[in-house]
């Protein structure tokens, strides 16, 4: 009965009306917050197994839930219960020269430049290992070297970022909110540094699962960076040095920046693209400095008397008849 048509009523995920198990996969994998929230109070297990009928397929669901996290089991039941489904791109059948074009357009006048739709096609790509999946690309040799070198980059620069959150400096910043800088959960942040600290089993089981779940525009970038490259090869350097960023020169104002690009100079494009993320950091944090340092002046200059207000009050602390 996979995909065919049934007496059953039609499922509604939000807007989208659902006749078959096939249209009910593919709503689910591109809506995934919305199919999360069914899922999770069990109305779509029941539909499939007491309108559908379809009892592989709810076991099938099971079991990808258990597994996976939910939009790669998401992803994997479309694949398999709704055959005419492929990963689209804004509307558009993802291939390799779509995907190709499409993140260039992250690439341009020599800076990087992310939207957080990009953003997040990359960590679904991650996440769904897009790039080896035979159903999707085909078995591309190419692609398969750019995630292999992705990969590789996306551990580099996350190590580095762990190292980087140990630094003291990082936080002692009066009014310096780091919120835009840090993953949405804390938790990553945490995974990211004990594995700075500690090589154990469970900190490289963090660390992997830290690696999955950080949607970071530096891993957008990397990509972009390894799809527009003439040669895909492990260490590969980035055309955007840190140097060369605006935030640089400002940056070095902080000790400890100053400290975390001395001592790294091995630079492939994932340790630059956590430097390129420090080096913002620092910047905000020395406009904090300086914001708070104006502040004080001119709240100095505010209580200061001036010439009359001092000859005044002289003036009123003498005898009256010296006045």
């Amino acid at each position: 009965m996979t995909g065919g048509m049934n007496n059953a009523q039609p499922y509604r995920l939000k807007e989208r009306s659902c006749a078959t198990l096939s249209e009910l996969a593919v709503a689910m994998v591109e809506d995934a917050e919305t199919a999360q929230e069914h899922l999770e109070r069990g109305y779509i297990q029941k539909w499939i197994e007491e309108d559908l009928r379809e009892y592989d397929a709810r076991i099938a669901l099971d079991k990808l839930l258990e597994q996976f996290g939910i939009e790669r089991a998401l992803f994997e039941f479309a694949l398999g219960h709704a055959p005419e489904w492929a990963p689209t791109l804004q509307g558009i059948p993802l291939t390799e020269d779509t995907l190709t074009e499409y993140l260039q357009q992250t690439l341009k006048d020599d800076r990087v430049s992310t939207f957080s739709s990009i953003d997040r096609l990359a960590n679904k790509i991650y996440r769904w290992r897009l790039l080896v999946d035979e159903r999707v690309f085909k078995g591309s040799e190419r692609l398969a070297a750019v995630d292999r070198v992705w990969r590789e980059e996306v551990e580099a620069a996350l190590r580095l970022r762990g190292e980087m959150l140990l630094y003291a400096g990082v936080y002692k910043v009066p009014a310096a909110n780091l919120d835009r800088f840090l993953f949405a959960d804390r938790e990553l942040e945490i995974a990211l540094a004990a594995r700075q600290v500690d090589d154990s089993a469970q900190a490289a089981a963090d660390f992997e699962a830290a690696a999955e779940a950080a949607a970071w525009e530096g891993k957008t970038s990397l990509l972009a960076e390894l799809l527009t490259a003439d040669e895909i090869k492990s260490g590969f350097a980035s055309r955007y040095k840190v140097e060369d960023d605006m935030n640089f020169e400002q940056a070095c104002q902080r000790p400890w920046f100053v400290d975390f690009h001395k001592r790294h100079k091995l630079r492939t494009a994932g340790h630059e693209a956590t430097l390129r993320d420090a080096a913002e950091i620092a910047h905000a944090q020395a406009c904090a400095v300086e914001h708070q340092k104006n502040l004080a002046t001119e709240q100095a200059a505010a209580v200061a008397p001036g010439l009359m207000e001092r000859v005044t009050a002289g003036l009123s602390g003498l005898d009256r008849k010296v006045q």
